[in-house]
């Protein structure tokens, strides 16, 4: 059975490795990767958002062409129509 002195956690382990100061860089720069991921995650979101406002807005267009299309050739017809008739 091992002594207390003889069993170090992983973290105890890592910095008798590379030392103190090495050991606080790295849980700088693990924290910074941290606050990072957490900045990206929103932005993914809003591109996700924009990308579905925009195919939304050409959807819409889409429509709103086909609808003016639409009303433009029943307004040609309705005209010839008048014109046969006179």
């Amino acid at each position: 059975e091992k002594s207390r002195k003889e069993v170090l956690s992983s973290s105890q382990r890592l910095q008798q490795m590379i030392g103190d100061e090495k050991l606080l860089k790295l849980n700088e720069v693990v924290k910074n990767e941290n606050e990072a991921a957490k900045m990206v995650m929103p932005r993914r979101q809003e591109k996700e958002n924009t990308a579905e406002f925009v195919d939304k807005k050409r959807e819409m267009f889409l429509v709103q062409m086909s609808l003016d299309t639409k009303r433009e050739e029943i307004r040609k017809l309705e005209e010839k129509a008048q014109m046969k008739e006179e």
